[in-house]
């Protein structure tokens, strides 16, 4: 595997890491060693982050690379796809986007200025709270999102305080939004959802997942999303009493169900539209060979072989019995 980067001194470098199993089928990452380059062509690999540069051109590159390696397969990222479906949720769901455009907002008034931020700090202490800055939204990081809007749900309290002492110009629009049912509402749907797919996102970024063992836990993630999408769920979510019954059907229509069936859906037609099936079944070859079997082997027997003696099994085993 190859990445590349600029280091401080603005050099492009490349960095190299071999990846493999042992006859047990343990994942291991090496890294070798950093590789000054000056050119950045894109003509050496066919695993791609989204990146802009890279985006552009990405067929250009798995079409020049099939010319050389006809059985070569084009596989994005499966970390960044996550980063892709949230921002599938954010142009589809209307109030999601406008929850992270209020973030936003909060971060660049709050921290940017040292004076709010010391008030901010201040308030906190106050409160008898361990002091936690706001943190920025990222584009290409889903785990920053899910801090980020951890941050303000836990401090929503003292974070309306600040902008009442502030009290000038735009922040009365932001004060006002996070005050209204909906801003409340919304935030913690999306706390909800965050904290279920940072949990993939964290799994998918670790050196020693095998395919398997990554479309297993995108599988228990998807079914725990539907498993949300129940009536129960979202009684559960909505304590705060609802003027007519057409309003709680208007936020679980528009809002709840939106939010839980955009995502689900994203994640599922990202994922398979990524080739990680036809690797998997590569995986599986070697589990058969392993095993010495000569029959036809199950991707549920693949699985349960490549996730021996992990604790995901019961995960797994849990989230499907919660859901039937």
């Amino acid at each position: 595997m190859m990445d590349e980067s600029a280091d401080v001194s603005r050099h492009e470098q490349v960095c190299l890491v071999i990846r493999y199993t042992d006859d047990q089928f343990h994942v291991y990452e090496r890294f070798i060693r950093f590789e000054r380059t000056s050119c950045t062509t894109g003509e050496v690999d066919q695993c791609y982050d989204s990146a802009s540069a890279i985006r552009a051109i990405y067929k250009g590159i798995a079409a020049h690379l099939i010319q050389f390696i006809p059985i070569a397969l084009y596989i994005h990222c499966n970390g960044h796809i996550l980063n892709l479906c949230l921002i599938d949720l954010s142009e589809v769901v209307v109030p999601i986007r406008n929850n992270s455009s209020i973030i936003k907002s909060l971060y660049h008034l709050i921290e940017v200025s040292a004076k709010r931020h010391h008030i901010f700090d201040d308030i906190q202490k106050q409160a008898g709270l361990a002091s936690i800055p706001l943190k920025q939204l990222c584009d290409t990081r889903w785990s920053c999102r899910y801090e980020s809007l951890t941050v303000v749900l836990t401090h929503c309290a003292e974070i309306i305080t600040v902008l009442k002492e502030i009290g000038v110009g735009d922040v009365f629009i932001m004060l006002h939004v996070m005050q209204t049912f909906d801003f409340i509402f919304h935030i913690h749907l999306m706390s909800e959802v965050f904290l279920l797919t940072n949990i993939l996102s964290k799994y998918l970024q670790k050196s020693d997942v095998s395919l398997t063992q990554a479309l297993t836990q995108v599988k228990m993630t998807i079914a725990s999303l539907k498993w949300m999408r129940s009536e129960h769920e979202f009684n559960r979510g909505s304590d705060v009493a609802l003027a007519t019954l057409s309003v709680k059907d208007n936020y679980r229509i528009n809002s709840f169900y939106a939010v839980l069936d955009v995502i689900t859906v994203s994640i599922k037609e990202r994922f398979n539209e990524n080739n990680i099936n036809v690797l998997v079944l590569s995986e599986q070859r070697m589990y058969k060979v392993a095993l010495g079997n000569k029959t036809q082997l199950s991707l549920t027997l693949a699985t349960k072989f490549s996730l021996e003696n992990s604790f995901h099994q019961s995960i797994s085993e849990n989230i499907m019995d919660n859901s039937s």
